[in-house]
């Protein structure tokens, strides 16, 4: 098992980029955490939302924060496997971000 990332969302402003990244075992393709950074004055807003079925990762990123981590659940009510294209891009999620929240 190895834990890797993949950046998914950047708004870029004029106080510095607004980033989402999301970690994910790479063994059995399970998200375990977003990270975010919101080096703004402003909240940032996150949503992921898996196609099939409406699960739902959201989470609002307070201002002036770095590299905020927030847990994935891995059991199996909570958790979200991910699928892959060819491409490496996710398959099947939505994506939204919103600044200032």
């Amino acid at each position: 098992m190895a834990t890797v990332t993949k950046p998914l969302a950047t708004i870029f402003t004029d106080f510095g980029d607004v980033t989402m990244i999301l970690e994910y075992d790479n063994t059995l393709l399970r998200a375990t955490a977003v990270i975010c950074s919101n080096p703004t004055p402003q909240p940032a807003r996150f949503d992921i939302t898996r196609d099939s079925d409406g699960r739902n990762i959201s989470h609002t990123t307070p201002p002036n924060t770095i590299g905020e981590r927030t847990n994935i659940p891995t059991g199996v009510a909570g958790r979200i496997d991910l699928v892959f294209n060819s491409r490496g891009g996710l398959n099947g999620y939505s994506f939204g971000a919103t600044w200032p929240a």
